[in-house]
């Protein structure tokens, strides 16, 4: 089996460099058959840019704790570990071997051999079962001044130039669409429902991508403004541009106007940086990840100021900072899960709300499950949930747009 491993490791790699080999070709044909599961693996991997995403986040990673994982997966494929009070839910690949494990990072993914366990027939119920629910897509509203438009999912993102609207790719809007109020005070809207996501640049260049049910108000203009405020409920990733005034004012030298980020009574204020603030109400904190740069937290009488690699959880009681793996807390940016020591109903609120789905859990599954792997959100639920219920620790069953957990 590990030598099968190896093989198709190096088959792949090699298909990618574009180096046919038709003896590689028959093996990889009959790996294939062998399992759906391998066909949705070489499918991913065969999307040229989903390969080179993979490439550009593998190298800002930290490769040393991707090595781990792929040797804790090893270890926990080959030998009996001992009975924890915490069931983890590994989808670690269980590569044996410095090659096939590197070539598994060369493709900047995870090779998912361990969870070639379910068979076909349980998979192809799961896709029947899940008809209808599709994977989510940009998609987004925006509100101006009461009135709403709905944005082209044929687009990613929309951004405010020069007192109008325009696509990311500098398409136009409609000419009704595309024209913004003259008042600066002119609230905007942003809205993404359950399966939906969009990126929006306001009119001071800060970047901003907005996660699946979620909602951003901002000014549309800061020209005049002596903070730029926005207000967020859901998830957004923040790249915020640096911003002077005009002039100095009251004759003082220019200086910068702090980006405030308003949620559920916190507030995050920056200069210019790059951040993310979980603020959904199912979540049991306010969650604001610091990427680079660096940003005060403000709940209360507390203050937090963070450095790049911490989170600040704000549950509401009290402010907590702790180092994080900011790869799991960004992935959805990236179009992708990665579950790194997540909690089970953690983890299966983000598919709840990419895939529009109702989770609903049979008494007696535990809080204590963690998961840990990648899969990319571009996949079907059924993909997803298959390499879940590959644990043996839980099962799924779908019916309409609810999915029912049980042992």
């Amino acid at each position: 089996m590990l030598e099968q491993e190896f093989d198709i490791a190096s088959i792949l790699a090699a298909r990618l460099r574009g180096e046919p080999d038709v003896d590689a070709q028959q093996r990889l044909d009959t790996w294939l058959e062998a399992d759906a599961g391998n066909r949705l693996l070489f499918d991913a991997l065969m999307q040229e840019e989903l390969v080179k995403q993979k490439l550009i986040r593998f190298n800002k990673a930290d490769k040393q704790a991707i090595w781990n994982k792929t040797k804790a997966g090893m270890i926990s494929g080959t030998s009996k570990m001992p009975v924890a009070r915490i069931k983890t839910i590994k989808l670690w690949p269980r590569i044996a071997g410095i090659a096939a494990a590197l070539t598994a990072i060369a493709f900047g993914t995870w090779f998912f051999f361990a969870s070639r366990q379910s068979d076909d027939s349980r998979y192809a119920q799961l896709v029947s079962e899940s008809y209808g629910i599709a994977s989510g897509k940009n998609t987004a509203t925006l509100s101006v001044n009461g009135k709403s438009m709905q944005l082209s999912e044929a687009k990613t993102g929309v951004k405010i130039d020069n007192d109008k609207l325009i696509y990311s790719d500098g398409s136009a809007l409609s000419a009704e669409q595309s024209a913004l109020p003259k008042d600066e005070n002119s609230v905007v809207i942003a809205t993404t429902p359950r399966g939906g996501t969009y990126e929006f640049v306001l009119q001071d260049g800060t970047r901003v991508w907005l996660n699946a049910d979620s909602k951003l108000e901002f000014f549309s203009s800061y020209k005049n403004k002596s903070q730029r405020i926005v207000k967020l409920e859901g998830e957004a990733y923040f790249e915020v541009a640096k911003l002077l005034y005009a002039s100095g004012r009251d004759g003082h030298k220019p200086e910068q106007v702090p980006f405030i980020v308003e949620s559920a009574g916190q507030k995050v204020e920056v200069l210019g940086t790059h951040f993310n603030v979980n603020a959904y109400k199912n979540e049991n904190a306010i969650k604001t990840t610091l990427l680079e740069g660096k940003v005060k937290v403000l709940a209360g009488r507390e203050t937090q100021v963070l450095s790049p690699g911490e989170q600040a959880r704000n549950n509401g009681r009290s402010l907590n900072v702790q180092k994080v793996n900011t790869e799991n807390i960004t992935d959805w940016k990236e179009n992708d899960f990665v579950f790194n020591g997540d909690d089970f109903k953690t983890a299966m609120r983000k598919i709840e709300r990419w895939y529009n789905v109702e989770v609903v859990y049979e008494e007696g599954i535990s809080s204590d499950i963690e998961i840990g792997g990648w899969i990319s959100r571009k996949n079907n639920i059924a993909s997803v949930l298959k390499l879940i219920e590959s644990t043996k620790q839980v099962k799924f069953k779908i019916d309409g747009r609810r999915v029912f957990v049980y042992k």
